[in-house]
Parts: structure tokens; C-alpha cells; sequence
């Protein structure tokens, strides 16, 4: 038996999760033929909101990535959410959206989703990136554009649908750098 921070094993832990997680990285950078694997920075965000509705959470997303608020957007289905609301214990079944963007397009974000989100406290909270794939994240900045757009909070569900580009056949999708 091993113990390896407080905790017993059967299995003998791998030598080079026994190392700092500074000195992996290092370690890691240093086996990578790649320089600059990883960046450090601020400069971008991931934005999650909750849905009860799948198909308003698909519709968002095909906006959200059609206006270039956001790169990329995970639509995570199935997901189980337990909370108290007007002093009663809940348990729904929502969907969930990842997006992906640049920090400074969190706001244009949350403006949106709060004029057209059929909750009336949706769930919108936001994370810096901090560290990211480089490729990744030029690939983050080359698709969302840097300046808002002030017409699209004008416009209606209606509008924004009849303007969405059809999406691919998936055979003809490569994902993402």
C-alpha cells in the first residue's frame, strides 16, 4: 500500500505525478517539441448558462456563434440542476452552454442571453481563461470579432433566425485548432 497525500493505494502512482505541478509543466514543456504550448492570459473567457429548454439553448448558440460573440459553444445536454427557488427545493433537467470568447465580449454576452432567456435569474457567470492551447486561443481571437455590434440587442429571435447560416455536414467539419 502507498499513500501519496493522505491517501492509500493499491497502485503505485506514476513518478511524475510525485514532482510539483510547476515542475510538470516543466517537465512537460520540456519533452514538447512545440515552444509555447500554453499561454498565459486574461485576454479571453468562458461564459456558462443554464437552459430549460434545449432547443432555445441550440438556437442561442447558433447565434451567439453566427454574430461572432463567441468561437465555439458546447451545448451539454442533460444536465441535472438541484436548487431552492421562491423557498422551495427544485430538481430540473437543463441544458448547459459553454461559450467560448473574448473577455471583452462577456458583457455584449450577458446582454443578450438576459433579453432573450426565458428564466427570470438565469444562470450567467463567466471565468477568465488563464492558460489555453496557443493555437486555440489565436483561433478564439481570429473568430470572434473585437468590436460589438450595438444593432444586435435591436433585433429580434426572428431576425437573428432568418440570417443563421446553415450548419455544415459534419463530415466537412474539422475541428477547431
Amino acid at each position: 500500500i502507498i499513500t501519496y497525500a493522505g491517501v492509500k493505494t493499491l497502485t503505485k502512482i506514476p513518478k511524475i505525478l510525485l514532482y510539483p505541478s510547476s515542475a510538470r509543466r516543466q517537465i512537460y514543456r520540456m519533452n514538447d517539441s512545440k515552444p509555447n504550448v500554453t499561454t498565459m492570459t486574461t485576454e479571453f473567457a468562458m461564459v456558462q448558462v443554464s437552459f430549460g429548454d434545449d432547443k432555445q439553448a441550440a438556437l442561442i448558440a447558433r447565434i451567439l456563434t453566427n454574430e461572432r460573440l463567441a468561437a465555439c459553444v458546447h451545448v451539454v445536454p442533460n444536465v441535472t440542476s438541484y436548487y431552492i427557488w421562491k423557498g422551495k427545493s427544485c430538481c430540473d433537467p437543463e441544458t448547459l452552454l459553454k461559450i467560448k470568447t473574448r473577455a471583452s465580449r462577456v458583457d455584449d454576452i450577458v446582454r443578450f442571453i438576459r433579453k432573450h432567456h426565458h428564466y427570470d435569474v438565469p444562470e450567467i457567470v463567466s471565468f477568465p481563461i488563464q492558460n489555453g492551447d496557443e493555437d486555440y486561443l489565436n483561433w478564439i481571437k481570429a473568430q470572434v470579432s473585437a468590436e460589438p455590434n450595438p444593432e444586435l440587442l435591436a433585433k429580434t429571435l426572428d431576425e437573428l433566425v432568418a440570417k443563421l447560416e446553415v450548419p455544415k455536414d459534419d463530415s466537412e467539419h474539422n475541428s477547431p485548432p
